[in-house]
Formats: C-alpha cells, sequence, structure tokens
C-alpha cells in the first residue's frame, strides 16, 4: 500500500493564464484503474471521499477494461463519476479522465495509493504562487519487507 505525502512543487517560466487563490476551488480527481477491486481501490476512493479540505472535488475513476469487481466497487461508492473504456492502458486513462473533468485543477493518483486526509490541500496549495504550473506528489510504503523498503529507497533516489 502507498500512502501520499506533502508534494514538491515545480515551478516554471511560464505563466498560468489565471491566477487560482487561495480561495476554494473546483478540483478534479482522476484514478485510473484496472482490476484494482484486487488491490486497493476501495480505500484509495473512500480516503479521496473523506478529504479534509475547503475545495469542491469530483473523483473520477476510468476503468481500463477490468474483469474483476472494480466497476462494483467504484459504483458502490456516492459521488463516484465512473466512466469505462477497453483496456487501452493507463495513459489512455488517464487522458479519458482528464476529457471528463471539469475542475479548474486536476489531479491524478493511482488506484493503489491510499492519500492522507490533506493530501488535496497540500497538492492544490502551491498554485497560490502564479509562477508555480505544476505540482508532483511522492508516496511512502507502508510495507515491512526488506525487498520493498529497498524499492522505496530507489525511487526516492530516482524521483
Amino acid at each position: 500500500m502507498r500512502v501520499l505525502e506533502i508534494p514538491s512543487v515545480e515551478k516554471s517560466l511560464w505563466k498560468r493564464p489565471v491566477m487560482i487563490s487561495t480561495a476554494p476551488v473546483y478540483v478534479s480527481i482522476v484514478v485510473p484503474t484496472c482490476n484494482g477491486a484486487t488491490r486497493k481501490l476501495k480505500e484509495c476512493l473512500l480516503a479521496l471521499k473523506g478529504q479534509k479540505t475547503t475545495h469542491s472535488l469530483e473523483i473520477i475513476v476510468v476503468d481500463d477494461g477490468s474483469t474483476d469487481q472494480t466497476l462494483e466497487v467504484a459504483q458502490d461508492i456516492s459521488g463516484i463519476q465512473v466512466f469505462r473504456q477497453r483496456c487501452q492502458g493507463p495513459s489512455a486513462a488517464r487522458n479519458n479522465g482528464l476529457r471528463q473533468a471539469l475542475g479548474e485543477i486536476v489531479l491524478f493518483v493511482d488506484d493503489d495509493c491510499v492519500p492522507e486526509p490533506d493530501w488535496v490541500e497540500a497538492m492544490v496549495q502551491p498554485f497560490a504562487d502564479s509562477s508555480v504550473t505544476g505540482v508532483k506528489g511522492r508516496y511512502l510504503s507502508r510495507q515491512k519487507e526488506l525487498v520493498s523498503q529497498f524499492v522505496q529507497c530507489e525511487y526516492e533516489e530516482k524521483y
């Protein structure tokens, strides 16, 4: 299981066309999934529904042709928009979710991640600075196995 934490901030010389203040904004969260019912999809969606935020949220799940109970898991949680595509891969699922998103800011999270309760706030807050054009998060593993911990170290080094 992965837990998302406070993001790092990427700045750019390019200015965003719209300055987003610290006032609440509409945020879309896209969750691409394929057979996510066998991973942490339900925990992920419940964590997203439980966000402590002043922002309005829409949560979009894009199912990439799952053969397990993924659709039922997503549909059983109220307020989740669910879209389905035919086995096009996670990149296409993200892009299809982006096309459906209505938010001023769009966040992406994998179906096996369980965001902390303040994740949305932490991801949106840097956009109050007009020089910020993108934000990325990093995750921590709760896995205790030695190999998993080494993989975590490798990811932290690379990304």
